[in-house]
């Protein structure tokens, strides 16, 4: 970690719902490792 590193982040998806009517199913975080999983095994 740096020292300007967020350690929480906050999602606010109402307009994402609204505009488009999708609500997201999963968390940020776990959304965020299943990609880096992915990520990694396609590129790695």
């Amino acid at each position: 970690m740096q020292p300007d590193d967020m350690t929480t982040m906050y999602v606010n998806a109402t307009a994402l719902e609204h505009d488009f009517a999708f609500t997201p199913k999963i968390k940020l975080r776990e959304g965020l490792r299943k990609f880096a999983k992915r990520y990694k095994e396609y590129y790695c």
